[in-house]
C-alpha cells in the first residue's frame, strides 16, 4: 500500500529540476500542452472510443520507458513483450504473432487493416448479440458483481461498459437510432457508470504521473534509482523510486496491506487500522506515526487496479477522497493530516523468475515555495535510505514464520490468490527490471472509456 516508502517518508523529510513549458495539472509534466490537454473528448457514446487517440497529456509525452538513462532505455513496444492469453486480449489488428526474438512484418493496406479491425470488433463485442433494448440491462447484470467490494475490478467493468457503448454507437444510425441513443444516455446516467468513469479517470491520471518525463535522477544503482521533480512554483514536488524487489507480488504487497502488522514492518508507525469495510482492491485506513516531536496521521484510500494481460498492479493511494458513508477517526490532539498522493506500479519480474519491480511516485504538498536546491540536497542524502527501506520492508514476508506468511496462507478474501495469478500471467513475457521498465503502453486497453484526467495537484496549488 502506501507503506513507509511514501506517506511515512513524507513525514520524515521534504526534488529536483524544473522544466519549461506549460505544466499539465494531471501528470505534473511539462508536456507542452498545458492544462487544456486534460479536457476529455466525447462522442455519441460519451468519452469512448477504442481507436481514438488519447485526449490527455500523453499525446505530448514520448512513449516507451522514461525511467532509464538515455543509454539504457529500451525501445520495446507491447509487440516485443509476448504474453499468454489472459483476461484481456489486445487488438493486434492485422499483425501476425511476433516471431521469436523480433517483431512481425509491416501491416497491410491501411484501409484493409481498418476494415479488419472493425470486423473483429463486431465479432468480439458480446453486446452486438444483444437486442438494443436489452443492452443496458445486460451491462448492469455484468458490471454489478465486478463492483462488489471483494471483487472491485474496475478494468473489467470498464471493458463491459465500453463494449456496451460501442455496440450502441454502431446502431446509432438507421431504424434503431433513437432507441440506441436513449439506451446510451440511460447507461451513462447510471450510478455504476459514474463510479467506473471516476475510477478510470483516477487510473489514467496515475499512469501519467508514473511516466512523468520531467524528472531528474539523484541516485541510481544496479537495483534501482531515485528521481525528483519540482513544480514550477516550488509548492509541490514528486519523487519517484524505481526498485527491484526479490519477492513475489503477494509477499511484497502484504507488508503494506496487513494493517495490524504494519508497525513491525515500519518502525515509525505506532498504529495502523482499516476504516470501515475493505477488500484487497478497495480499502481505507489510517496510520499514526511520530517523527521526533511531530505527530502525523495518514488517512488513505487505496484502489488497486490489476491487469492479467501484461501483468501489473497499479495502486492509487490518496489522502483526498470522498468521505461519504465513511466515519473517520477523530484526529488526535496536536496531530497533522498531510495531503499526499501516491501511485505504486507493481510489475512481476516475468520470464519465469521470482521477484517484482515497483515504480512508486509520491506527490507532496509543500504549501509554501521551497527552493529546488534545498530539496535536491535533502533527497540526495536520503534517497539510498528510502530505497533500502522499501526493499527491506517488502522482503520481511518471505520468512515462513512471519505474520505476513501466515496471512498469505490463510488468504481469507482471495486477494493473494489474485496476485499469484498476476505473477503467473507475466511468466510468458520478457523480464522487467528497474533498468528496463516498459513504457506506458502497458496501460493501453482495447475496450476503454476516455474520461477527462483528474487534477492531481495539491489543493493549495489549484
Amino acid at each position: 500500500g502506501a507503506r513507509r516508502s511514501s506517506g511515512v517518508r513524507v513525514a520524515e523529510a521534504m526534488g529536483a529540476s524544473q522544466s519549461g513549458g506549460p505544466w499539465c495539472h494531471s501528470c505534473g509534466a511539462g508536456c507542452g500542452r498545458g492544462p487544456e490537454a486534460n479536457m476529455g473528448k466525447g462522442d455519441f457514446a460519451g468519452d469512448l472510443l477504442t481507436e481514438m487517440p488519447r485526449a490527455g497529456c500523453a499525446a505530448g509525452l514520448p512513449t516507451g520507458p522514461l525511467l532509464g538513462d538515455a543509454s539504457t532505455r529500451a525501445t520495446e513496444t507491447m509487440e516485443d513483450w509476448p504474453t499468454p492469453s489472459t483476461e484481456f486480449d489486445r487488438d493486434d489488428g492485422d499483425a501476425a504473432s511476433p516471431p521469436a526474438g523480433g517483431r512481425s512484418g509491416p501491416p497491410s493496406d491501411p484501409a484493409a487493416l481498418m476494415a479488419k479491425k472493425s470486423s473483429r470488433r463486431e465479432e468480439e463485442n458480446p453486446f452486438d448479440e444483444v437486442d438494443v433494448g436489452g443492452v443496458v440491462e445486460e451491462a448492469t447484470r455484468r458490471v454489478r458483481p465486478l463492483l462488489a467490494l471483494r471483487e472491485y475490478n474496475i478494468l473489467a467493468a470498464e471493458e463491459v461498459l465500453a463494449q456496451a457503448l460501442a455496440s450502441l454507437e454502431a446502431r446509432s444510425c438507421g431504424a434503431e437510432a433513437s432507441t440506441a441513443q436513449r439506451a446510451a444516455k440511460e447507461l451513462r446516467a447510471s450510478e455504476f457508470f459514474g463510479v467506473v468513469h471516476e475510477r478510470v479517470a483516477q487510473l489514467d491520471s496515475a499512469a501519467e504521473i508514473v511516466y512523468n518525463a520531467n524528472m531528474t535522477t539523484l541516485f541510481k544503482c544496479d537495483y534501482g534509482k531515485f528521481d525528483l521533480c519540482v513544480s514550477p512554483d516550488g509548492r509541490w514536488f514528486d519523487y519517484r523510486m524505481t526498485v527491484d524487489i526479490d519477492a513475489p507480488l503477494s509477499e511484497a504487497l502484504s507488508t503494506g496491506h496487513e494493517m495490524e502488522f504494519v508497525p513491525q514492518a515500519q518502525p515509525l508507525v505506532n498504529q495502523a487500522e482499516f476504516i470501515g469495510e475493505y477488500s484487497g482492491f478497495n480499502l481505507k485506513f489510517i496510520m499514526r506515526l511520530a517523527v521526533l516531536i511531530f505527530k502525523s496521521e495518514l488517512v488513505f484510500e487505496i484502489i488497486r487496479h490489476r491487469d492479467r494481460r501484461f501483468g501489473y498492479v497499479l495502486e492509487v493511494a490518496r489522502t483526498e477522497f470522498s468521505h461519504e458513508g465513511v466515519t473517520l477517526p477523530k484526529k488526535a490532539w496536536g496531530a497533522i493530516r498531510p495531503w499526499i498522493y501516491t501511485t505504486n506500479l507493481w510489475m512481476p519480474r516475468g520470464a519465469g523468475k521470482r521477484g517484482c519491480t515497483i515504480v512508486q511516485v509520491t506527490r507532496v504538498d509543500c504549501t509554501v515555495s521551497v527552493p529546488t536546491w534545498v530539496l535536491n540536497f535533502v533527497f540526495k542524502k536520503m534517497s539510498t535510505t528510502f530505497i533500502a527501506d522499501l526493499r527491506s520492508s517488502a522482503l520481511k514476508a518471505l520468512h515462513p514464520d512471519s505474520p505476513w506468511a501466515k496471512k498469505i496462507q490463510e488468504d481469507k478474501d482471495g486477494f493473494y490468490r489474485e496476485l499469484r495469478r498476476i505473477d503467473e500471467a507475466a511468466e510468458g513475457r520478457r523480464e522487467v527490471r528497474a533498468k528496463t521498465v516498459p513504457g506506458r503502453e502497458i496501460f493501453d486497453r482495447k475496450w476503454r472509456l476516455r474520461p477527462a484526467l483528474v487534477d492531481t495537484r495539491p489543493p493549495s496549488s489549484r
